[in-house]
């Protein structure tokens, strides 16, 4: 192939050919989720240091096989050393709002009646400050729900959530600021 533009790389052209197995969809896989969190990692490297590798790689040459076989064996320490938790069956919309604990949610139905009381009834002192003691509490309420979470991230002594929390928070995902 010819180089790009006036550059002197030079492009290569190939295939990667292979064969597809057919499998069947399995729905049971789908109603199961892995608690990360609760997973005993020191149980998964006893199972994993216990594998005899040297004998796995001489029996598997082809890099297929290979795969095949590690995932395999990936997959069954996950599922000894990870719990699993049921999950609902309905997708999942990603555009769905923050889920709250449900004493907070509750908080927000009484702030949003309060409110549509002071709406109704304007002059209403008791619903406008009835209204405003809900506001402070719903506040109060996700302030302390935030710092739980933040709490969880620390006591987890885990790099990678430390940094998935950190990354969810992140203003600016590229990673270059704005100029």
């Amino acid at each position: 192939m010819p180089p790009f533009s006036t550059s002197d790389h030079d492009a290569i052209s190939f295939s990667v050919l292979f064969e597809q197995e057919c499998t069947e969809y399995n729905l049971e896989s789908d109603r199961y989720q892995y608690c990360w969190y609760d997973a005993n990692f020191d149980d998964m490297i006893t199972i994993l240091q216990s594998i005899n590798w040297p004998h796995v790689v001489y029996n598997n040459p082809s890099a297929e096989c290979m795969w095949s076989v590690f995932c395999d064996i990936l997959n069954r320490a996950i599922d000894a050393s990870v719990p699993r938790r049921r999950v609902s069956a309905r997708p999942h919309n990603n555009s769905a709002k923050y889920k709250y604990p449900r004493i907070i949610h509750k908080e927000l139905c009484r702030k949003t009646s309060s409110l549509e009381k002071c709406k109704s009834q304007p002059g209403n002192h008791f619903c406008r400050t009835r209204y405003r003691e809900s506001c402070h509490k719903v506040r109060h309420l996700m302030r302390t729900s935030v710092e739980a979470q933040e709490l969880k991230v620390i006591s987890a002594d885990n790099l990678g959530a430390f940094y998935r929390h950190v990354n969810r928070r992140l203003t600016n995902k590229s990673g270059v600021g704005p100029l």
